[in-house]
């Protein structure tokens, strides 16, 4: 008899705490609420390239070769010593890629100590004017990423030379922007009827 009033007194006390023995977990429907902020990084990639030209240039005697323009308008020499220097007869070679030309100086061509003499092409709108211009009558010196201009003299020696080629650099970089969007995830709650810390109530039988 104490055991069974025991009991239904203990049944009537959960029955009022709304309490049970079983613990029944409830979710929130997606969209029902606020939606989960999650940050997300977006990287982006920039490139960027410059380029540069390099020249290698010799010289075994007096008359050296100064410039040579990326665009084939000219080709500059240079008598760098203390005489004069006749180069008629010899001859300045430009190749570049598979296209080569050849111009050769008149035999009364006569460069000056510390004089520049430049070569033009028949296109560059320059006027003939020896001894420092001498235009060509219907070439055009070619155009390439890597050009090599010599001078050859009357014995078909090489007597200066210039190298210029084109040297791509590229750098590429990562920029991270953050972005900070919603998931569109409804909150999950799970109660727990007998666990719930926030409802908890507490049953003492004196």
């Amino acid at each position: 008899m104490e055991i069974a009033a025991y009991r239904s007194l203990l049944e009537g006390e959960e029955a009022r705490l709304h309490l049970s023995g079983r613990s029944t977990p409830t979710m929130q429907t997606p969209g029902s609420g606020r939606g989960v902020k999650r940050r997300r990084t977006v990287l982006t990639r920039s490139e960027d390239s410059s380029r540069n030209f390099e020249t290698n240039a010799t010289a075994s005697g007096d008359i050296e070769i100064t410039e040579q323009d990326i665009e084939g308008k000219f080709v500059k020499l240079h008598n760098k010593g203390e005489n004069d220097v006749n180069v008629g007869g010899w001859l300045l070679v430009r190749k570049a890629g598979e296209q080569s030309i050849t111009y050769k100086f008149h035999r009364s061509v006569n460069v000056k100590p510390g004089v520049h003499v430049t070569i033009w092409s028949s296109d560059a709108s320059v006027t003939h004017n020896p001894p420092t211009d001498y235009v060509m009558k219907s070439q055009q010196w070619p155009v390439s990423s890597n050009v090599t201009t010599k001078l050859i003299n009357s014995s078909g020696e090489e007597v200066a030379s210039r190298n210029t080629y084109r040297n791509i650099l590229s750098t590429s970089s990562l920029r991270s922007d953050g972005f900070r969007g919603s998931l569109g995830l409804g909150t999950e709650e799970l109660y727990h009827q007998q666990g719930d810390p926030r409802g908890q109530e507490k049953c003492v039988l004196m």
